[in-house]
């Protein structure tokens, strides 16, 4: 089964619309863009956002989706699985954020990765990087 998720980010930039002021609306600010898609138990999620840090849980300041926590780069993109394997549950997720002006091959500004296997019923190796 294959099923994905498309969001734009953007704020409506507006003028007046207080006591008598007419409403004015001046344009449509695109800010970001993020896909996420599902097939076959592999979870990809890109995104890519360059407006500002309001839009975190709650209304807390923060980026959205996958760069809530890492407000210093402006785009990510993630491949994650939770399958079972040969002995319980197994799961594992790799993303990969890019420096918003940086000077390294594509920007690669930093890596994070999860795994997590089952050895036995009282046992769990887990990794996180």
């Amino acid at each position: 089964m294959i099923g994905c998720d498309f969001d734009l980010y953007y704020r409506l930039i507006t003028d007046g619309g207080s006591n008598y002021d007419p409403l004015l609306i001046g344009g449509i600010q695109f800010d970001g863009i993020q896909i996420a898609c599902e097939i076959g138990g592999v979870a990809f999620t890109g995104i890519t956002y360059w407006g500002p840090d309001d839009h975190g849980p709650w209304w807390t300041p923060g980026s959205p989706g996958l760069l809530y926590g890492y407000e210093e780069y402006w785009e990510a993109y993630q491949i994650a699985t939770t399958d079972d394997g040969c002995c319980g549950p197994f799961s594992f997720d790799v993303a990969v954020f890019f420096d918003e002006f940086g000077t390294e091959l594509f920007d690669v500004a930093y890596f994070v990765a999860n795994l997590e296997i089952r050895i036995a019923s009282q046992f769990t190796f887990l990794v996180e990087r």
